[in-house]
């Protein structure tokens, strides 16, 4: 059982336990938790943890209390928790607008509930067909993925290889803690300044997952995302600032994030828009003919007198099963479409209800599969975390909310159709996220051995145990603190109300189309960005070189401290690579595994840890619960944080640099 580099760790013709009864259970149990914990920092930072890594630690040690267990067991278990993170992720971006457009009082447990279990659900199945296409591009390296097999591999045989992965796991959750937590350590620097009526600057991340994810990518990606950097913020931003006027009063990082806020992260959104679906229209033809060989295998299975022999760890859920459950949740989308129509006396009309509701269930299931497609490939080049999960969900959005604007026009109280809007984007959105999770643990599964029918169906599981979650916890979170200045009573304390960030702005993306207030000149800013990157990226490739325009306009999109880590993580791995020339091809292989190792190890330990404050975090109401130091340590804190993350990147060169021995 010894993994090899074309093969997995646990060959096809091994035959072991995965969908045991304990994995089960112990996969319910954790879904329930990380969901729970991930609702919460979804509304108060407007962010999630990726579950899957904390989830296989967590597996591996509670797995230990009993006398048999394997491998495929815990990557059954990461992989059902991972997906209770998921759909908790893109239902509390979204979901929460609800509450901030005054739609509801409270959250509507059935109407919560069916949304995401559906929009779960076909994220599984269109999550499909995309695994032996993604995960086969040599492009995609899966970071995230590749660090939870590794994890699972190191485990199982026992401290081989275990040190660097066990070095970097405490390291990373001791830089994380030290940051998140304590506060001791700055998590990123801000060199932003006021120059000439504008705004000039960046921030510099010193996230350790982050780090090691860069190394795990490659310089590659780092490359196109510094370029997306370059253009987004160090060429449209100062220019913005310019033309729209800056608040002085603020910052100057305060006034960058204010403009990134309101005016850049849209000229992301039109980058993406136009990126993604020529990304769409380049994997159009294998998708295509994955489906077409998935459908003659069933073909043959059913014509032939032998049934045609599939490797156990190539053995999906059956396209037959896919197309089915498809069609069935569709037509299950649509009744409840109409219904919920009906019953807000939205239209009078049935013809019109049957045009309305037809469209709804197509946009569903064209623009979700569309979206599995293009946040897969985000997973893969970045990984899930990174993953802009709010910039695709504020497409999603987009999308419907002009439709129904075209369908109603102006009406003069547009709230129930607000509600239509917001379900249905849910269920875009809840399938977009399942399947950015789902690929990155199918890709853990390639690489440990797993059947992936068996981790579809617990992906499906994971899916159940969060629907039936989320509504429950988003109640009880409202009740208790409020979300986005909507309180459930009066005389509540505002200092401890969770923003809801991501929900407010899809809030304010559906009203703005509806008021004629939406900026549209920055999102088609963005597009003409994404047509000169498309060009360059084709005449690249005439040289071998790759300009990928997805990656840039996650370069553009997200700030420079969450993807800063990333180039320079890819950069300490060039200067690896390009310093291990020297020696033989097998010392340099091995060199580059331990520094793999490592990365994976401080992957896993910063977003366990990340997991784990979450629950004081949670308890206490606030995400300062742990800080032991003042305001006034701030300037000690950067530069611990500067020194510390260059010890990190030195600390990699060190660990894979051979050591000179004596003559």
């Amino acid at each position: 059982m010894n993994q090899s580099s074309n093969g997995p760790f646990i060959p096809a013709t091994t035959q072991l336990p995965e969908l045991t009864l304990k994995a089960i259970i112990i996969a319910i149990i954790l879904a329930t938790l990380l969901a729970a914990a991930n609702v919460y920092l979804a509304l108060k930072i407007g962010a999630t943890i990726s579950a899957s890594i904390p989830a296989s630690v967590l597996a591996i040690s509670i797995l230990k209390f009993f006398k048999r267990s394997n491998i495929l067991e815990c990557n059954i278990i990461q992989t059902a928790a991972s997906a209770g993170e998921g759909v908790a992720a893109a239902v509390s971006f979204i979901l929460p607008a609800m509450i901030v457009l005054q739609v509801w009082n409270e959250f509507s447990f059935f109407e919560s509930t069916i949304v995401t279990l559906l929009g779960g659900l076909l994220g599984v199945l269109f999550s499909i067909p995309l695994r032996r296409i993604l995960l086969n591009m040599p492009v995609l390296a899966f970071p995230e993925g590749t660090a939870i097999g590794n994890v699972l591999i190191s485990s199982a045989q026992k401290g081989a290889h275990l040190k660097n992965l066990i070095y970097g796991g405490l390291v990373g959750s001791l830089v994380s803690l030290s940051q998140t937590g304590l506060k001791i350590i700055a998590d990123s620097i801000q060199l932003w300044r006021f120059t000439a009526g504008s705004v000039f600057g960046v921030g510099v991340g010193f996230s350790p997952a982050m780090l090691a994810a860069g190394y795990i990518i490659g310089v590659e990606v780092g490359i196109t995302l510094l370029v997306g950097i370059i253009i987004g913020w160090f060429i449209v931003l100062p220019l913005i600032a310019l033309h729209v006027g800056i608040d002085t009063k603020l910052p100057a990082y305060g006034a960058a994030m204010k403009l990134w806020s309101d005016y850049l992260r849209f000229v992301g959104v039109g980058n993406m828009l136009v990126a993604g679906v020529w990304t769409l229209i380049s994997l159009l033809k294998p998708v295509l003919i994955g489906l077409r060989n998935s459908l003659k295998l069933v073909s043959k299975n059913i014509d032939a007198d032998e049934p045609v022999l599939v490797p156990r760890t190539e053995k999906d859920i059956s396209i037959f099963w896919v197309l089915t459950c498809s069609i069935i949740f569709g037509i299950m989308i649509y009744i409840f479409l109409a219904h919920l129509i009906l019953e807000l006396r939205i239209t009078h009309s049935l013809f019109y209800l049957l045009v309305v509701t037809t469209c709804t269930v197509l946009y569903i299931l064209i623009v979700g599969f569309m979206l599995a497609v293009i946040c897969g490939y985000f997973t893969g080049l970045v990984g899930a975390t990174n993953n802009p999960l709010s910039g695709i969900l504020i497409l999603a959005l987009l999308l419907i909310t002009l439709m129904y604007q075209g369908f109603f026009g102006d009406v003069a109280n547009p709230k129930y159709i607000f509600s239509i809007i917001i379900l249905a984007a849910t269920i875009v959105v809840t399938i977009a996220a399942i399947a950015n999770e789902n690929l990155q643990d199918l890709k853990a599964g390639k690489m440990v051995g797993a059947t992936p029918w068996k981790q579809q169906v617990m992906l499906g599981v994971g899916v159940i145990v969060a629907s039936l979650v989320i509504s429950p916890v988003l109640n009880l979170l409202f009740h208790a603190y409020g979300i986005a200045g909507v309180f459930p009573r009066p005389g509540m304390d505002k200092t401890q109300m969770l923003a809801a960030p991501q929900a407010s702005i899809m809030a304010a993306v559906v009203k703005g189309v509806f008021t004629h207030q939406l900026n549209w000149n920055m999102i088609l800013i963005g597009c003409g960005i994404a047509v000169f990157i498309i060009i360059t990226d084709e005449l690249l490739k005439r040289k071998n070189y790759r300009l990928p325009a997805l990656a840039v306009g996650l370069g553009i999109y997200l700030p420079p401290e969450v993807t800063s880590p990333i180039i320079i993580g890819g950069v300490v791995n060039y200067i690896i690579k390009r310093s291990l020339k020297k020696y033989d091809a097998a010392t340099s292989a091995a060199s580059m595994q331990r520094g793999v190792l490592l990365a994976c190890g401080m992957v896993a330990g910063s977003a366990l840890m990340g997991v784990i404050l979450a629950i004081p975090f949670v308890i206490i109401g606030s995400s300062d619960a742990l800080m032991v130091v003042s305001p006034a340590f701030a300037p000690y804190a950067a530069i611990l944080g500067t020194i510390v993350f260059l010890a990190l990147c030195l600390w990699f060169y060190k660990i894979c640099i051979p050591k000179k021995t004596k003559s």
